[in-house]
């Protein structure tokens, strides 16, 4: 634990370079559209989840811990979401007998545009601050 997030913390933080981005709404409604009103994206979907139920049987069996992360995203990209996509990831939050955590943090800070570098992004800042979060999360976790 301490290792891997010792190498984020220097290769993704530390010797990044601070940007001052900060996120576009005009651009916000691309974002969705991309994301959710592509027909590929439905036949996608039912993929990734049957290998992400598969990964992680395979990932219990070697008794990893495992965290599911869903990373902040600013309220209009939240409120875009269909219907469909919150209900099978709130069904993966709430299956019965997981073998994993979750962390959700779809809603943090979700309307502080200067930590986003676009609808569902964070910039340096917001990275930096949900790293902190984050490891003080799993800290807490893991010490259970």
């Amino acid at each position: 634990f301490k290792n891997l997030f010792g190498y984020y913390f220097y290769n993704h933080l530390i010797t990044k370079k601070p940007t001052k981005k900060i996120a576009d709404p005009l651009k916000f409604n691309k974002t969705v559209q991309r994301h959710f009103e592509d027909s590929i994206n439905e036949i996608n979907d039912r993929t990734e989840l049957l290998y992400l139920e598969k990964s992680l049987l395979e990932l219990k069996s070697n008794n990893c811990t495992v965290f599911l992360y869903n990373s902040p995203k600013t309220d209009f990209y939240n409120s875009n979401i269909p219907e469909k996509f919150k209900n099978r990831l709130y069904q993966l939050y709430n299956k019965k007998n997981k073998s994993y955590f979750v962390l959700d943090y779809h809603n943090f800070q979700s309307s502080n545009l200067s930590i986003f570098r676009n609808a569902d992004h964070l910039n340096y800042n917001g990275e930096k601050m949900m790293s902190e979060i984050l490891y003080k999360d799993i800290k807490e976790f893991t010490e259970k």
